[in-house]
């Protein structure tokens, strides 16, 4: 007799025994809930679906967690959980960390600014001032750092202190009508200028002013800082007041523009076009005050990074081709801005 013919045979027993009263149907009905339970087909819920676990309480302070509301900050945990696609390298700014830069104008003070950098000078037979007797050929104007840029009366250019490097700009010259002395250093004139500082800071001078027959620059304008490495080093960051708000700025090597924002004030880099100039440097400022956003995005090359500042012993080394987006963000809950640089490295140009 097979399994089945067993099975029909024992349910007519049990039915007859029913109908003739021999068996309680109370019995019976426990019996088959016991054959049932014990039944493969039939398998019990699951260990503690009498009390099913509770969600994964958000710890206290979470991002900079909308600081009381627990609906925004239950949904920041979650976008911050989603990580970056492959090949993508995301980092995140502290801006708690950053300098201030000072900002000193002659409208603050009646004696003027003071302490302002001096440009450098030098005339055709690389001579520095004072000349005692006339500038030999031309007059060279420099800003006085490592590199950076430099507009003294109608001309204009890049600075590469780096003897490779400067026939892509080494200051404004002039050749014509040159004065005795040094009468030749006067004008307009405005730079920015970048320098080595210590724990591998890059210390930044913006000065607008008017030179009066000396290097020396009779300032109205002067803006300074140490801007600290992020993102491996090959940028450096600070934060600025203009305009009546916050912006984090970045400075960096010369990028290939690609987008920003109409928030986003970008200065140097260039646009992959023959029509573009050379540039010492970038300098990205985006928002970073409370109902503020801003995104920009641009191509940094190794060969443009060997003109910066050195990095850190440890920091990794930039990738030969690297595309960049940099996006800053506050809500009006949020208690500091939040900036995010998101790199990923290009095998070739059409990445």
């Amino acid at each position: 007799m097979n399994t089945r013919t067993l099975a029909q045979t024992l349910v007519g027993l049990v039915a007859l025994a029913l109908a003739s009263g021999a068996i309680s149907p109370t019995l019976a009905t426990a019996s088959q809930g016991a054959d049932l339970a014990r039944s493969p087909r039939s398998p019990g819920p699951p260990a503690g679906w009498e009390a099913p676990p509770r969600p994964a309480a958000v710890a206290p302070g979470s991002p900079a967690c909308c600081a009381y509301d627990q609906t925004c900050c239950e949904r920041q945990v979650i976008v911050d959980a989603v990580g970056p696609p492959g090949g993508l390298r995301e980092e995140a700014i502290d801006t708690r960390d950053l300098p201030i830069a000072t900002v000193e104008t002659a409208l603050e003070t009646a004696a003027g600014v003071r302490g302002a950098p001096s440009v450098r000078a030098i005339d055709g037979r690389g001579r520095p001032t004072p000349w005692p007797d006339a500038p030999w050929g031309e007059v060279r104007v420099m800003p006085p750092g490592h590199l950076g840029e430099i507009t003294w009366g109608d001309g204009w250019s890049p600075y590469f202190r780096d003897e490779g490097a400067r026939q892509m700009g080494y200051g404004v010259v002039r050749s014509e009508s040159l004065p005795p002395g040094d009468q030749a250093l006067r004008g307009m004139v405005d730079f920015t200028t970048f320098s080595s500082g210590t724990e591998h800071t890059v210390k930044v001078d913006r000065v607008i002013g008017v030179l009066r027959g000396s290097p020396e620059v009779d300032a109205a304008f002067w803006e300074h800082v140490a801007a600290r490495p992020v993102v491996g080093g090959s940028m450096h960051a600070y934060l600025r007041d203009a305009k009546g708000s916050r912006e984090i700025v970045l400075v960096l090597p010369e990028v290939i523009r690609h987008f920003e924002s109409r928030s986003v004030e970008l200065q140097g880099g260039f646009f992959p076009s023959r029509f573009s100039r050379t540039e010492a440097f970038t300098r990205v400022a985006l928002p970073a005050a409370p109902g503020a956003s801003g995104t920009v995005r641009f191509e940094l090359l190794a060969s443009q990074v060997r003109h910066w500042f050195p990095r850190a012993p440890l920091s990794r080394a930039p990738s030969p081709r690297a595309v960049f987006v940099v996006s800053s963000s506050q809500t009006l809950a949020e208690r500091v801005p939040r900036v995010r640089v998101f790199e990923r490295a290009r095998a070739t140009s059409f990445d």
